[in-house]
């Protein structure tokens, strides 16, 4: 315990109150810290309960990068994580997805690594009025591998978020490392200022529910397992801006709204081509229009012999397409300032061009984020059944087909 001194600058008062320890493990013992976890619980069925949260309305998903992709990538325990926060990621293209589909969606839990290699994965509690097919289709993110629970036949979803946040917080407890987080807005954020002050009002009025109820809160700081504060990578998973919840789904008959590029200008070609593919990254899931196509949902973006490369879905036509992004209506396209060292025929690049282009491809090749898109290929979900069989949905993002499979309860069902 420590105490944290509060001092009113109008009359001069000092407060104090105790603030318990803030790391998942005990510092004493090695243990789960108890009280952590019983005012964490309760911040998750308070949150589900202050946004009355009814029991078709809370999931637990369990999300983890598809295995064979981490593989292929040649990832480390510790690049995961980039994969996981850095931009273009697969996991800010889901959380953009439940966005779009409802904007008041919110979670919280725990980005965790886990014992046996290092890889990290993230467990949440998701409070949204999506219907089950809807929040499955979000996670169909290439290189995802999404478990999805609901709460059981007689068990109310204040409840649920209860359970589900502490099985996240004895994850995070457990391994080796681990980050809270949180969505924007609503309260879902432990950390926030009107939680924080929840949590000093419950402690000077013991009756009431450590979990309190936040008005509007704001992103929750991320705490390594360890107890290391790591404010420099707060908030880089759980960020959700209102562009990406703006973003026109290009769900209608109409044309489809171009890719926005940015316009900026870069100084060579790799960099410009890192832009496109963040560009046309964020728009996987929606909409484009490509020229003399029309408009086709965009599956997958990758790099390929110094190009960007798009996979998609014609509205007319059954097969997948691949194409490259020349070929899609884009705004404010960006611009490569011409490098020194060409001749005037613009075909004969000097050798200080070559120099740059293999040390800006060595750079590509070092982004794990770009390492780990160009390895996935294919996204699963599980939804869990009341009865606990699992129907599990696997897509091709390349080629745009899906399979679906009922496999037996697992023996530890929930």
């Amino acid at each position: 315990m420590t105490v944290e001194l509060g001092v009113d600058l109008h009359n001069g008062a000092v407060e104090s109150f105790e603030r318990m320890s803030r790391r998942p493990k005990c510092p004493n013992c090695g243990g789960r810290n108890v009280q952590y976890r019983r005012s964490y619980t309760a911040h998750a069925a308070g949150l589900a309960r202050r946004l009355g949260a009814r029991r078709c309305d809370a999931y637990a998903v369990t999300v983890t990068l598809d295995t064979e992709a981490v593989q292929r990538a040649g990832l480390d325990g510790e690049e995961t994580y980039k994969v996981w926060t850095g931009d273009g990621a697969p996991w800010s293209r889901a959380r953009r997805a439940l966005k779009r589909r409802d904007g008041g969606a919110v979670y919280l839990g725990t980005l965790s690594a886990r014992p046996s290699d290092g890889t990290y994965h993230l467990h949440i509690v998701l409070v949204t009025e999506l219907h089950t097919a809807d929040v499955r289709e979000a996670f169909h993110v290439a290189g995802l591998d999404a478990y999805i629970q609901s709460p059981r036949a007689n068990e109310s979803a204040e409840g649920f978020a209860a359970r589900k946040a502490a099985y996240a917080f004895d994850n995070a407890a457990h391994g080796p490392s681990a980050r809270f987080v949180s969505s924007r807005g609503k309260g879902a954020g432990y950390d926030s200022e009107a939680a924080v002050r929840r949590r000093r009002e419950a402690a000077e009025r013991p009756t009431e529910s450590p979990g309190g109820s936040p008005t509007r809160g704001v992103l929750e700081e991320t705490n390594d397992a360890r107890g290391r504060d790591d404010s420099s990578k707060a908030g880089t998973v759980a960020a959700d801006s209102g562009a990406e919840e703006a973003e026109s789904t290009g769900e209608t008959d109409e044309r489809a709204p171009p890719v926005q590029l940015g316009g900026d200008t870069y100084r060579d070609r790799d960099a410009y081509m890192g832009a496109v593919r963040r560009g046309f990254t964020g728009r996987v899931g929606t909409r484009v229009q490509v020229v003399g196509l029309g408009p086709a949902k965009l599956l997958k973006v990758h790099r390929r012999d110094g190009d960007v490369r798009c996979v998609l879905h014609p509205a007319v036509g059954a097969e997948a397409v691949e194409v490259s992004w020349t070929e899609i209506t884009v705004e404010s396209a960006p611009l490569l300032r011409q490098p020194r060292g060409v001749d005037a025929t613009h075909n004969s690049p000097s050798r200080s061009m070559n120099e740059q282009t293999d040390d800006t491809e060595h750079t590509a090749e070092n982004d794990p984020v770009e390492r780990f898109n160009e390895a996935a290929d294919v996204s699963r979900v599980t939804v869990e059944l009341d009865d606990g069989r699992r129907r599990v949905t696997e897509k091709n993002h390349r080629t745009g087909e899906t399979r679906e499979y009922i496999k037996p309860p697992r023996n530890e069902h929930r």
